[in-house]
């Protein structure tokens, strides 16, 4: 393992065989295979939910590897969120917490901070994960919610399909083909907490290609008492082209600013008034865009090709003055507005080749490689001016065989890069038919989690008074602080690892209990990585068992619920501290998490609500160090839907957390209710 500065040759020295191995496999399959026979269209296109996340195939719920949630269209226009991670708080086993009012972070099952870097995001096939610090900065996607048209939630490792950091769950989002959104959209919503939130889109069509522009802002003040207002604006285009009976190409762009305030007061963090500390009220600012080009072909009936290129980029300003005086016995010493940069850059390059083929109605198979470049620059968080570099190569591949009432599917893919060692992570999943509405399925797999490259390479700053004043203080003037940066990184870091083990039941029908899945699982855990004496270290293993349940009910077409309930146990085993050191792991998991989406339609008025539980957590890092009792979030809303001209409107009135104060992360992340009207046109 080693680093490559951006200033050397650049080169790839990953160890290639084993990945070219992988995709020689598959395309020997494909130039082997005989022209496939009609597929028996009951085994593999039955009606609708189908799900493409779970193998890189689309086939029936009922024949997935893994236990999937949906959020349909329906849902999501239904849900009163006014962000993506709100949606996620429907989906069993999920929590969505806040550091502030302005940074959410989504996780399953916990063993997670405010980055959550065990947790995959795909929107359209493009990885929003953050390649300095891992995790989904939620409101820097360039993507607003109206655009969403469905999300796949695939409840457990996937690595088999799409490599190392999908650990714990994956996300999978997709947004309208532009030819679904002809036409006008506009909405504004305004409310308690400062909300100010507004999106419109025009969407037309010209020959073959079909386009969509749109335009979002959304804002808030934050906690009550919390200095963290939030202001995000963003432009996207989309454009979907086809120019011949074979081929499509999707081109996607957006742009994105964040304005957000951050930091604590002096007494916030348990300090006396006036003194100094690391995280002073400030406010700091993001530019990130991404581009996304997708070429697809249809061969013939049976084969397909996709290649894919997308760049992500991100850049935050965030520079603090540091004012105050400083701890005992040293109160007499005043640092006035000493600047401090904590800024950084990240920016995420990739290609990917896929090809998928029905070789007869009992198999088929998709394989594959991708390339990718993700670099960090950051002065502060990397003690250096120019930039780190992490260069990684991926094969997959999966293979479905069907056999009567059996389906066998096999996965895997292999990876290297340049600050990791090749790993296979492979999936075996056995489904079962039991009749037409019903199946059984066993699932084992093997995943990992890269360190991502502050993990390997990153430092933090110290003052250090041990050897006298000279060593930490310049006098000036004006007096400053000297900053000591010591390494918090570790070249020396191995990958996560988890080995899951899953039994499932899940049923689908037409009404009455429409969806019903039971996952019984365990899932094993080594090399967890976080700080030990201030360094990143494979400290902690862990073991979490539990039994998932989610059920869609309809007694009746106006009426529907989703319900979820998830019971974990846990066990939690530090393997790399010593004395009184405690691994940040150690409640990370709670025992229970109840999710509750219900809404009810009389003629235009939809009456709904939504509510998200779990029982005491301890969050990794910066949370507070004692556990808390029922993190919640409930969500009632209404909405009429009306004639005004030739437009369709609606009136949407939500009320947010009635029952609060409920503490989120933090003792002074205290939720308040909060009332917001909605109102949008379609034209």
């Amino acid at each position: 393992m080693y680093k490559v500065p951006v200033n050397l040759t650049p080169r790839i020295s990953c160890r290639k065989w084993p990945l070219q191995a992988l995709s020689v496999i598959g395309l020997l399959l494909a130039s082997a295979a005989s022209p496939a026979e009609e597929m028996e269209e009951s085994l593999f296109f039955e009606e609708l939910p189908t799900i493409l996340a779970a193998t890189r195939m689309e086939q029936p719920i009922l024949d997935t590897p893994a236990a999937v949630t949906v959020l349909d269209e329906e849902t999501i226009r239904n849900s009163g969120a006014r962000t993506i991670d709100e949606l996620l708080r429907l989906v069993p086993g999920f929590l969505v917490a806040h550091e502030n009012g302005n940074f959410p972070f989504v996780t399953y099952h916990g063993l997670s901070g405010i980055f959550s870097p065990r947790l995959q995001v795909l929107i359209d096939g493009r990885s929003v994960y953050l390649a300095a610090f891992g995790g989904v900065l939620w409101n820097d996607l360039g993507v607003d919610i109206e655009d969403i048209q469905r999300i796949e939630v695939i409840r457990g490792p996937n690595a088999a399909s799409y490599g190392a950091n999908s650990f714990m769950a994956i996300v999978n989002i997709s947004t309208y083909h532009a030819a679904e959104t002809l036409g006008t959209r506009a909405l504004t919503r305004v409310g308690k907490g400062a909300i100010q939130d507004f999106y419109a889109r025009q969407g037309g069509t010209t020959g073959d290609l079909d386009y969509r522009i749109s335009a979002r802002q959304n804002a808030d003040s934050g906690f009550a008492d919390r200095h963290d207002n939030k202001r995000t604006r963003s432009a996207n285009l989309r454009i979907d082209y086809r120019p011949d009976a074979r081929d499509t190409l999707l081109l996607s762009l957006a742009y994105s600013e964040g304005r957000y305030d951050d930091g604590f007061t002096s007494e916030q963090v348990g300090l006396p008034p006036g003194e100094i500390h690391g995280r002073p009220l400030r406010t700091l600012g993001d530019r990130s865009s991404f581009q996304q080009l997708v070429w697809e072909r249809t061969i013939d009936l049976d084969r397909n090709l996709r290649l894919q290129y997308f760049h992500n980029y991100l850049s935050r300003d965030d520079n603090l003055l540091l004012s105050g005086h400083l701890p005992a016995p040293l109160s007499f010493i005043t640092i006035d507005s000493q600047p401090y940069d904590y800024s950084y850059l990240s920016e995420r390059q990739d290609l990917e080749l896929q090809y998928d083929q029905v070789v007869n109605s009992a198999l088929r198979f998709v394989t594959g490689f991708n390339i990718r470049e993700d670099r960090v620059r950051s002065g502060r968080h990397f003690q250096t001016a120019g930039t780190y570099r992490n260069r990684l190569l991926r094969g997959f591949g999966n293979i479905e065989y069907r056999y009567d009432a059996w389906l066998l599917n096999i996965g895997t893919s292999l990876e290297d890069s340049e600050i990791t060692q090749p790993e296979l992570q492979p999936r075996v999943a056995v489904n079962r038919r039991l009749g037409k509405e019903d199946s059984i399925r066993l699932v084992a797999s093997r995943a990992t989690r890269n360190p991502v490259l502050y993990d390997t390479y990153g430092y933090r700053d110290t003052v250090d008074c041990s050897s006298g004043l000279a060593g930490c203080i310049d006098p000036g003037p004006p007096t400053r602080l000297i900053f000591t940066p010591i390494p918090r990184g570790n070249e020396d870091l191995q990958l996560e690892q988890i080995r899951s083990l899953e039994a499932g039941y899940h049923h689908q029908a037409p009404h009455g209990v429409k969806e019903l899945d039971i996952k019984l699982f365990q899932d094993l855990y080594t090399n967890l990585i976080e700080s030990v004496g201030g360094r990143q270290t494979n400290a902690t293993n862990a073991r979490i068992r539990g039994v998932e349940v989610e059920g869609l009910i309809q007694p009746f077409a106006a009426w529907q619920t989703r319900v979820g309930i998830t019971r974990l146990w846990h066990a939690i085993s530090p393997v790399a501290f010593s004395g009184e050191e405690r691994s940040e792991y150690y409640r990370s998991v709670p025992n229970w998490i109840l999710t509750l989406d219900t809404r009810y339609t009389v003629g235009r008025l939809t009456l709904g609500g939504n509510y998200n539980w779990a029982d005491e957590i301890v969050w990794n890092g910066n949370g507070d160090s004692q556990p808390f009792s029922n993190p919640a979030s409930l969500k009632i809303h209404a909405t009429q839907r009306f004639r005004a001209g030739k437009s369709n409107a609606w009136l949407r009135m939500v009320l947010e957390n009635p029952m609060s104060p409920v503490q989120d992360y933090y003792r002074v992340n205290q939720t308040e209710p909060r009332f917001y009207v909605e109102l949008g046109m379609d034209r």
